[in-house]
C-alpha cells in the first residue's frame, strides 16, 4: 500500500488556507483501499466546507485527467455550493503529490497527513513530511511496524512529530507508540467510518452478497446473488488518478447497497459498517478473523487492534450502539475540520481529545 500526498488549498476572501491531504497516486499502489481513504476524507472536507460556507467552488485543474472524474466523484466529494454572500466563499483546490516522497512535495502551509505509512523510498524513510515552516496535520494516522522500529533507532527524528501534537491516530497501537515516546496523540480511529449511506432509500433493497478478497467456502448464501470483488490488481498501478477515484466511489457504492459483505479489506469492512451493511471480516481463506495474528502482517495486532471489536459485534443487537459510534467519528471529525479551517490550534487540540475520549466512552459500551 503506498499513498500519497494531496494538498487542498481552502481560500477566502479574508485568508489563503493551504491544506494536504494523503491520495494515492496511480504508479505506486496495487491497492484501491488506499483511494478509498481518499474518498472518505474528501467526503468529510465537501460536508464540511458546505456547512460553514455559504459559497463554495472547486478548481481542479491541478487534479491529473480530472475531465475524468466521474459524476458521482463530483457530487459526493467537489460539489459546489452557489451562495448570496461573496465575504463567506471557498474554493478548494486539490493537487496530488507522492506520499512516499517527501522530500520532492511542493511547497505549502498545510498538509492533512492520513492513512498507512510508510514504505522506503531508495532504501530509506523519507522525513521531508516534518519540513520546518509548514502546518501538519495527522489525522487517522497509522505508523506501521517497519516505521515504528526506524523511529525507534533514530529518537531524534521521531521527537520531530511533537512539533505537530496531538496526532490523531487511526489506532490505539498508533496512539500508545506516540504516547510512550511523550508525544501528545489520541485514537480517533479510521475516517472510512466516517462516512454516510449516499443510498439510505436503496439500501433498504439489499439483495446482493460481495465476496471481496474473500473465498466462498459457505452454503449460507446460496439463495442470493453472488459477486467477487477486490481492492488489488496489479492494473492498477497504470490506472490515472481520477480512474482510481471513480472505481474507488463505484465500490462504495456497491457495499452501500449489498445484503451482505464478505471481506479481508480492513477499507471494505470498516464503510460497510459506517453504511449500516451486514459485513464479515474474514482471513483469505474465509475464516472469520476473531484476534489479531501476530505471524501474519495483514491481520496484525498493530494494524488490527481496535477494529476486533468492531468486526465482531457489529450485528443486530448492537447495530444501534455501533451506529452512533460512527456518527461520533463523524461529527467529532468535522468540528475538528472545522476549527483547524479557522486556524483555531488550541481549540482543534481539544477537539481531538474530546473525539477521543467520546470515541472510547461509546466502546465501553460493548462490554
Amino acid at each position: 500500500m503506498v499513498p500519497v500526498f494531496f494538498p487542498l488549498q481552502l481560500r477566502t476572501i479574508l485568508s489563503n488556507m493551504m491544506f494536504c491531504f494523503t491520495c494515492f497516486q496511480t504508479s505506486n499502489t496495487c491497492n484501491i483501499g488506499d483511494d478509498i481513504q481518499t474518498i472518505a476524507l474528501l467526503r468529510l472536507i465537501c460536508d464540511t466546507a458546505h456547512e460553514n460556507f455559504d459559497e463554495v467552488q472547486y478548481d481542479l485543474s491541478f487534479v491529473p485527467d480530472h475531465m475524468n472524474l466521474s459524476s458521482r466523484v463530483i457530487e459526493l466529494c467537489f460539489k459546489a455550493k452557489k451562495g448570496t454572500d461573496s465575504k463567506n466563499s471557498v474554493v478548494v483546490r486539490p493537487v496530488f503529490v507522492e506520499r512516499d516522497r517527501y522530500k520532492e512535495t511542493c511547497n505549502v502551509d498545510k498538509k492533512y497527513i492520513y492513512g498507512w505509512h510508510q514504505h522506503k523510498i531508495d532504501g530509506g524513510y523519507q522525513t521531508g513530511i516534518l519540513r520546518d515552516g509548514e502546518q501538519n496535520v495527522f489525522l487517522s494516522f497509522h505508523v506501521s511496524k517497519e516505521l515504528r522500529a526506524y523511529l525507534e533507532k533514530n529518537p531524534t527524528i521521531c521527537s520531530q512529530y511533537q512539533k505537530f501534537a496531538p496526532i490523531a491516530c487511526r489506532d490505539p497501537g498508533t496512539e500508545q507508540f506516540f504516547k510512550a515516546h511523550n508525544i501528545d496523540a489520541h485514537c480517533t480511529f479510521c475516517i472510512t467510518l466516517s462516512m454516510k449511506n449516499a443510498y439510505p432509500n436503496e439500501s433498504m433493497q439489499r439483495k446482493k452478497v460481495l465476496y471481496v478478497d474473500a473465498n466462498c467456502n459457505s452454503r449460507e448464501f446460496e439463495l442470493h446473488n453472488k459477486e467477487f470483488l477486490t481492492h488489488a490488481n496489479s492494473e492498477f498501478y497504470s490506472w490515472t488518478c481520477s480512474r482510481r477515484l471513480n472505481h474507488a466511489q463505484n465500490l462504495l457504492d456497491e457495499y452501500a447497497c449489498a445484503a451482505y459483505v464478505v471481506t479481508s479489506r480492513i477499507h471494505c469492512a470498516l464503510p460497510c459498517i459506517a453504511f449500516g451493511t451486514p459485513v464479515r471480516f474474514v482471513n483469505s481463506d474465509g475464516n472469520p478473523v476473531l484476534t489479531p495474528t501476530k505471524s501474519d502482517n495483514f491481520y496484525a495486532p498493530e494494524r488490527l487492534e481496535g477494529f476486533i471489536d468492531l468486526f465482531r459485534l457489529n450485528n443486530q443487537d448492537n447495530q444501534k450502539v455501533v451506529g452512533q459510534f460512527c456518527h461520533a467519528i463523524r461529527s467529532n471529525f468535522m468540528a475538528a475540520i472545522r476549527v483547524d479551517m479557522e486556524k483555531s490550534s488550541s481549540v482543534w487540540s481539544e477537539k481531538i481529545a474530546e473525539c477521543s475520549s467520546s470515541l472510547k466512552s461509546i466502546l465501553e459500551n460493548f462490554s
